[in-house]
């Protein structure tokens, strides 16, 4: 092998200029592949944090009138949900449902002293403000002693609390929804996004309590997760849907009997685009690159011709065909490597340094990278490529004849 290697070696100081030149081409294929990766995963980045498409997403479950006669019911009935179908659910064994979440929504008007403010209030459960993308500001969410002591507290928004209160902090401070006097727990703010409309949660016992005796209640919220295909996507609504319409004696047919209102489908569209945007770049850096390896390939045509009499010698004086093939390709794989790897160094530099000049700057473009996978991916591409490069000349050499070569 010690050999081979000082074989190769004299043969490429020989021709540094043209090696060089030739070495340029695939590192500069290289640098561009794993920039445009890089690039790509730091859209990919930005974006899934700006529109939360790598979190848990909820589905809610809402019911209405069937529009399908079913099992001797006529159309036209009404169909309403209870806290029990809410537990079944979360029982089951639907795959992707990571947390059930019943609530009521009630039209109210909160007061506080010559304050007061029209907007639905929504009775749930603890944590269903964070399913809900919305964070405790100050004060404290609501909790299962709260639902357990059927607690008058409340928590409410920023937009809200500045409607009310104005400077004053709200927490701890008395509101009353019609005659019911609440305590303020806390107050939450969109984790996401600037409130836009007042908002206030309660305790679902509570509100039940108060507004909805019967028990119904107005939705069933599914925290949903790994929802990352069409398929997938499908398969739990369907899923959702047969489920809750079986509980409600509804036809599966039904759409119109138990809704499934699914705002995972921008996130498939999504993930899509950028399955889709990671196809274009690897087939324009591997285009680029193969261009670099083909200036490789003639490369090595024209140093097997000018090296014609020497392989003739070689062949003359028992040499292997093996011999030649592993002369031509380990040089091959030198150039390839060598300069492949100074194209995927540069560019994984210059990522770092993109990363570092544009920071957060950018919304849709954070911590770009060049992931594990794709390196070894590109470090296959130089071997396969190198070994194609190399392998092509040297059959060619391997089929003179000794006498001709000599010649």
């Amino acid at each position: 092998m010690r050999w081979l290697l000082r074989e190769v070696w004299g043969a490429m100081r020989l021709n540094r200029r043209r090696l060089f030149l030739t070495g340029i081409a695939v590192c500069w294929g290289m640098f561009i592949l794993v920039v445009l990766l890089g690039t790509s995963a730091g859209l990919r980045t930005g974006v899934a944090s700006s529109f939360h498409v790598n979190m848990p997403q909820l589905v809610s479950i809402t019911a209405n009138s069937t529009s399908l006669p079913w099992e001797g019911n006529p159309k036209n009935r009404r169909v309403e949900l209870f806290i029990d179908d809410a537990v079944q659910l979360e029982a089951s064994s639907i795959r992707r449902v990571a947390a059930v979440f019943p609530t009521v929504t009630q039209p109210c008007r909160i007061s506080y002293g010559k304050e007061n403010v029209s907007l639905n209030v929504t009775g749930c459960e603890p944590g269903f403000l964070d399913a809900a993308y919305s964070r405790v500001l100050d004060g404290r969410d609501i909790n299962g002693f709260d639902m357990e002591g059927e607690r008058n507290v409340i928590v409410i928004n920023r937009l809200l609390g500045r409607q009310l209160f104005h400077d004053e902090n709200p927490v701890g401070k008395i509101v009353r929804i019609y005659d019911i006097p609440f305590t303020v727990a806390g107050v939450c703010v969109n984790r996401f996004a600037e409130d836009i409309t007042p908002m206030a949660y309660a305790p679902l016992s509570v509100m039940m309590a108060h507004f909805r005796p019967r028990g119904d209640i107005d939705a069933i919220n599914v925290l949903a997760d790994h929802l990352r295909t069409y398929h997938a996507n499908d398969c739990l609504i369907a899923d959702l849907h047969n489920f809750i319409a079986e509980l409600k004696n509804v036809s599966p047919k039904d759409n119109k009997a138990v809704i499934v209102n699914n705002p995972c489908d921008y996130l498939i569209i999504a993930y899509s685009v950028f399955d889709g945007l990671n196809v274009f770049i690897w087939v324009v850096g591997i285009a680029i690159l193969i261009a670099g390896i083909v200036g490789v390939g003639n490369i090595m045509l024209i140093a097997v011709k000018e090296r014609t009499r020497e392989f003739g010698t070689r062949l003359a004086m028992g040499a292997d065909d093996s011999d030649i093939i592993k002369l031509v390709i380990l040089e091959s794989l030198i150039i390839v490597f060598a300069f492949g790897y100074i194209g995927i160094m540069t560019g994984v530099l210059s990522i770092r340094l993109i990363s570092a000049v544009v920071g957060d700057s950018i919304e849709t473009f954070r911590n770009p990278y060049a992931d594990f996978w794709s390196v070894i991916v590109c470090n296959i591409i130089l071997a396969v490529a190198g070994v194609i490069a190399g392998y092509l000349p040297a059959r060619q050499a391997t089929r003179l004849k000794p006498v001709d070569a000599l010649k």
